[in-house]
């Protein structure tokens, strides 16, 4: 069975996706942290955060995997 790791969030905020603001969360392997990009500010990101929209209106619109290698050997 293959298994996965989320490596990227594109969320959005507004009423139609033509019109409204982006955001991206990104996993930053070398930092082993994850990352706001909100225009030209890039802030840390508590992992316990991501994907938590409670008080938010931003809605996950695109989220990105990568295929997890279970034995380098077949690659």
């Amino acid at each position: 069975m293959r298994s996965y790791n989320l490596f990227a969030v594109l969320s959005h905020s507004g009423e139609r996706t033509d019109k409204g603001h982006y955001v991206t969360d990104a996993y930053h392997p070398a930092g082993r942290l994850w990352l706001r990009c909100d225009d030209d500010n890039v802030t840390p990101l508590p992992e316990g955060d991501l994907l938590r929209f409670d008080n938010s209106s931003l809605v996950p619109y695109l989220l990105f995997y990568r295929r997890r290698e279970t034995d380098p050997r077949t690659r």
